[in-house]
């Protein structure tokens, strides 16, 4: 279908000779004018304030923050299908997820709501719903209170086991641990070249750092001791 819509392409490119081919290629598709190459800005809200549509097609991505603010300005989002991103966007709830370099359902996914306004504004309000909830200082205040209590729970609970966990050295063999794979522990994904009591250390660590996905330290190193 014809459809009176204009690209921008926001952010600045690291590789020139992709930028380059990208470039001839809307010399090639006669759309000079249509395709807006944007160079990296402060002014986000001028940018995004006169979308219609978010696009987010990368190979890999934690939970965008570019994502995050176009949610914020009541966007509908099409993205690929990865990582985290699936945490900010429900298929056909306030987006549309498709997989990653499938070209043809990210180009369907652009036409359809182009052409339907209903379905954008739809969308959209749903993105800003979920994009306040998710930086709602009073949601996050609560949420920190309820991992606090857990874990005074969860002590109390380990105490009367006499279960009682070491938390300075559990600490400090996290610290060995991250020396010795070399760089910080990202605990969302899977680790490899660790061994079994390695790998239990690490689940303990899960709830010393608060679910937190990084566990970045610069304490010395020191070896696990049993007394607390």
């Amino acid at each position: 279908p014809h459809l009176s819509a204009k690209a921008v392409i926001i952010g600045r490119f690291l590789d020139k000779k992709y930028y380059q081919n990208l470039q001839q290629l809307v010399l090639d598709l006669n759309l000079q004018g249509r395709v807006i190459f944007q160079d990296f800005s402060e002014n986000i809200i001028d940018i995004l304030s006169g979308l219609d549509v978010f696009v987010l097609s990368s190979k890999s991505e934690g939970f965008s923050r570019s994502m995050l603010e176009a949610m914020s300005f009541g966007l509908p989002i099409i993205a690929s299908k990865i990582g985290e991103i699936q945490e900010g966007v429900g298929h056909r709830l306030n987006g549309i997820l498709v997989d990653f370099n499938d070209v043809e359902k990210m180009a369907e996914g652009i036409l359809e709501l182009a052409g339907d306004e209903n379905l954008r504004k739809r969308m959209g309000a749903e993105s800003r719903r979920l994009a306040v909830s998710a930086v709602d200082l009073s949601i996050h205040s609560r949420d920190i209170e309820n991992i606090y209590q857990n874990i005074f729970v969860g002590r109390e609970y380990l105490r009367k086991f006499k279960l009682v966990i070491n938390w300075s050295k559990i600490r400090q063999k996290t610290k060995e641990i991250i020396g010795k794979l070399g760089h910080d522990i990202n605990i969302s994904q899977p680790l490899k070249n660790l061994t079994t009591s390695e790998q239990q250390i690490i689940e303990i660590a899960k709830s010393l750092f608060f679910g937190a996905n990084f566990i970045i330290m610069d304490e010395p190193t020191s070896s696990l001791g049993e007394e607390e």
